[in-house]
Order: structure tokens, then C-alpha cells, then sequence
């Protein structure tokens, strides 16, 4: 288990009041309020010292080699990278004028997703607590999960909306292929090559080339190259839609009142 996996876990229960650790009582009127100023305190020492308190105060031994290893600003890296330049300190509302500005990004919430993505895709162990928190529709464990990592206030409804239906608000090439490379990969889920779809949704290059010879689906399409199932579904996160599918995630269907702005 990495470090930020156990950081996920002793913030968790700290806030809950399950695990006691001097100077890091949760204090606030509501769970979102006691994850916040958590946040604050801990940002004062840095996530290893939290860790290695909390595990104290456990009874945990934890490797030193895990702490050597823990890199915060491969996370940060990952954020910035996504958003654009900067991650805020502390969850920010949108100026008021900001549509109003040429260089404003068109939907300020989608890179807060992208960038929360990137961030899970660091460590396998938080790709797969992100998959039991789904699973469990945990609202709070989502929200501390997006502050610990693009200090965000993601809801986790929101973030399957996003990801469920964004090819429906891209343009037409993205949307194409990310239908197709659905239907492609609900078939051989179907079909029981899981193997397959793995390599697939992988990036892996000489599998797609050799699967859309055969596929029924791409075979007539000489638009359905690797770089562009690499530039329209791989590099638009719908890798991870399919794995979230595969491990039993359900998403919200479209909403046409919201889409409207209704």
C-alpha cells in the first residue's frame, strides 16, 4: 500500500472520529466544513508527518522506503498540467465575468475532472479505492478524494454525469469513435475477451491494429486509424469509462433539461 493510499484512509478516519490523533481533531458544523479544515491543518506539515502520526497513534509500522517514495508533486504536476497552470489552495468559485473572457477554458469543471483522472492514474491503489467509492456511491469519501488531490469540490454525481455522457458535447469525430469503441467493447465483453479489451483500452498499438482488421465495426471505416483511436478515445478519458463499466459502475443517463440549461 503507497503512501497516499494511507493518507486516504487515516483522513477518512479522522474525520468519522474513528482514529484520534493529537492536534488534528475535524472541526466543523458538516462533514464537507471538518474535511476542509483537516485540509488546512495538514497542509502546515505536509502529508507524510499526517501519515506518520496517524500511524503512530494506530499502532502502524510503515516502511520508511514508503515515505522515500512518496512524490506530492507528481500529483500537483498532474493537476497543472490538466487545468492549465495552477491549482488553487483552497476550492474557488469562477469569477462572475468569466464566460465573458476570450481565454477562459469553456467548461472550467470538466478539466477539474480531467485533472482529478490524471491524478488517480498515478497509483493503481487509487484507481481502485476511486472504484469502490463509486460502487459504494460514497458522497463524502468522493469528496475528500478530489480535495486530496486537485483540491476541488467535486460531487461524485456530477463526475459521472461528465464522464457518462461527454462524447454526447464533443464534436463529431470524438463522438464517433467514442460510440463506436463502445459498441466495440460492450461486444467483446459479451463475448468474454476480457483480454482483449484490456490490451485495447491499454493504447496498446499493434492489438487495436490488429482488432479493427477483423472488427465489424471499424473494418469498413478508413477513418479508424490508431492515431485517431488514440487521439479520440484514449487521450479523451474514456479509457477509464470502460474499466468503471467493466467493474459494474453505473452512470447517469442524459439529462436534456440540463444540457438545455433548463
Amino acid at each position: 500500500m503507497e503512501l497516499f493510499t494511507y493518507y486516504l484512509r487515516y483522513l477518512t478516519a479522522v474525520c468519522e472520529g474513528t482514529l484520534t490523533v493529537e492536534g488534528f481533531s475535524a472541526e466543523g458544523a458538516d462533514e464537507t466544513e471538518k474535511a476542509m479544515d483537516l485540509q488546512q491543518k495538514i497542509a502546515k506539515i505536509g502529508i507524510p508527518e499526517f501519515v506518520r502520526r496517524c500511524a503512530a497513534a494506530e499502532g502502524t509500522e510503515i516502511p520508511q522506503q514508503i515515505y522515500d517514495a512518496f512524490d506530492p508533486q507528481a500529483l500537483v504536476q498532474a493537476a497543472r498540467s490538466s487545468v492549465g497552470g495552477g491549482v488553487p489552495d483552497a476550492p474557488q468559485a469562477a469569477p462572475a465575468d468569466q464566460a465573458s473572457q476570450p481565454d477562459a477554458p469553456a467548461s472550467p469543471k470538466q478539466n477539474a475532472y480531467e485533472a482529478f483522472l490524471d491524478c488517480l492514474a498515478l497509483e493503481d491503489a487509487l484507481i481502485e479505492y476511486l472504484i469502490d467509492v463509486l460502487l459504494r456511491e460514497d458522497e463524502l469519501a468522493f469528496f475528500r478524494l478530489s480535495q486530496v488531490t486537485v483540491r476541488r469540490e467535486l460531487r461524485l454525481h456530477d463526475f459521472l454525469y461528465w464522464l457518462g455522457t461527454k462524447e454526447l458535447y464533443a464534436d463529431e469525430s470524438e463522438r464517433a469513435c467514442a460510440t463506436i469503441l463502445d459498441a466495440c467493447i460492450e461486444r467483446l465483453r459479451g463475448e468474454g475477451r476480457m483480454e482483449l479489451i484490456a490490451a485495447l483500452i491499454s493504447g496498446d498499438r499493434r492489438t487495436f491494429e490488429l482488432f479493427r482488421v477483423d472488427a465489424p465495426e471499424l473494418r469498413q471505416l478508413p477513418e479508424a486509424t490508431y492515431e485517431w483511436f488514440e487521439e479520440y478515445y484514449l487521450n479523451r478519458y474514456y479509457p477509464y469509462r470502460a474499466i468503471l463499466r467493466l467493474r459494474g459502475v453505473q452512470f447517469p443517463k442524459f439529462d436534456f433539461d440540463r444540457a438545455a440549461g433548463n
